[in-house]
């Protein structure tokens, strides 16, 4: 028996309408889900430097530039790179980058509201860094580090918080799926970032199972903590697990 070609296309039509929308179902379109051609860019990064002095802080900031959207995680990488390259050793506490708008006039207002934002707790400094041309990238100093945001004294005093990201089960590629973000407490600490990060690394890893991520990192509280835990909690695709962890 012949089956009409017309029977066989509806039939492929139908089955393949069905698959994308069982359940109810509808494909992702959201930020991310679009991994053709370039797209544009812009990045941020903050480094905290420790010695025998004061706590000081560095934050960079690029221009907006075209990348590849299929590179998304390699450009995460790069320019993570980038910044620890600024002061190597010391403990990067932010590294990222996003879409950017098209209109400049926007561009620039996203870079002054990260500047607003730390003013007062960093030297800070846009840089030309693109993805893929990292050497030739030229840095303008916006301002330096306000003595009043360097912490005298103990520089521990003002307390640490720690974080680390079990992203399992979660798509970078789609967006979708859940971030177990591990949360601690703020606590102070006499031992230098490197410590404190390995060591929280660690009980992570033996307390909850040894999760699929990178490493965790600690970071100077800075009445940072309880916007960073807001902000977690307000994740669709974060879940946040409160750790009363002591180093």
């Amino acid at each position: 028996m012949r089956t009409s070609a017309k029977v066989v296309s509806a039939t492929l039509s139908l089955l393949t309408w069905t698959g994308a929308a069982r359940a109810g179902e509808s494909p992702y379109t959201g930020p991310g889900a679009d991994t053709t051609g370039n797209g544009l860019y812009s990045c941020v990064g903050m480094i905290n430097v420790t010695g025998q002095g004061p706590v000081q802080n560095y934050f960079y900031l690029s221009d907006a530039f075209p990348a590849p959207k299929a590179d998304t995680a390699q450009l995460q990488t790069q320019w993570r790179d980038y910044v620890q390259s600024q002061h190597a050793g010391q403990l990067v506490s932010l590294a990222s980058c996003s879409e950017a708008q098209s209109d400049p006039a926007r561009q620039e207002a996203n870079r002054q509201s990260w500047i607003d934002k730390y003013k007062t707790q960093a030297t800070i400094t846009r840089t030309t860094w693109k993805y893929g041309a990292a050497g030739a990238a030229t840095t303008t100093l916006v301002q330096e580090q306000p003595t009043s945001g360097r912490f005298a004294g103990n520089a521990n005093a003002q307390g640490y918080f720690c974080t680390f990201d079990d992203r399992s089960a979660y798509d970078a590629r789609t967006g979708q799926g859940t971030i177990v973000r591990y949360l601690s407490q703020p606590f102070s600490s006499p031992d230098n970032f490197a410590k404190l990060g390995n060591d929280w690394t660690n009980y992570i890893r033996t307390t909850y199972h040894e999760p699929n991520t990178l490493s965790g990192s600690c970071m100077l509280n800075q009445d940072r903590f309880e916007g960073t835990k807001k902000d977690s909690e307000a994740s669709k695709t974060m879940k946040v697990v409160l750790v009363d962890w002591r180093e």
